[in-house]
């Protein structure tokens, strides 16, 4: 699990009054000690926008690898047009839940769009991304 997903993960468990999974529960030991150590929260945590930009295209890289191409280019075309169709009519109904059910390539998406990272839109961008 990449750090957002981790933070994902952290929040949902506590929304739901579930336990941690090991692996947060490891990750924000260790973020508090660093933090403690001095280390801004942010930094910390392994939340900074770098991080949030890896866990952005390792998401869009997942969606790509669900669409079915010929090639590296149709697949950023298509990639492409997946996101402005996620963007406009499912983002607005899951944006603000934790783990909706969605087809592999939304699941991505979601994954991309709660990175916090700036989306990717032009299929130049994203064939750069995936090649």
């Amino acid at each position: 699990m990449d750090t957002v997903e981790l933070l994902h993960a952290t929040i949902a468990a506590l929304a739901n009054d579930e336990p941690l999974p090991e692996p947060a529960k490891k990750w924000l030991y260790q973020g508090f000690r660093n933090h403690e150590a001095g280390a801004p929260l942010e930094s910390a945590l392994r939340l900074t926008q770098r991080d949030r930009i890896a866990a952005r295209n390792k998401a869009l890289n997942d969606a790509a690898a669900a669409l079915d191409a010929d090639t590296t280019w149709k697949q950023a075309q298509l990639l492409e047009k997946a996101i402005a169709r996620f963007e406009t009519r499912v983002w607005p109904r899951v944006r603000y839940q934790q783990n909706p059910n969605l087809p592999p390539v939304d699941a991505a998406l979601f994954l991309a769009f709660k990175s916090g990272a700036r989306p990717l839109r032009c299929a130049r961008k994203l064939y750069e991304l995936i090649r």
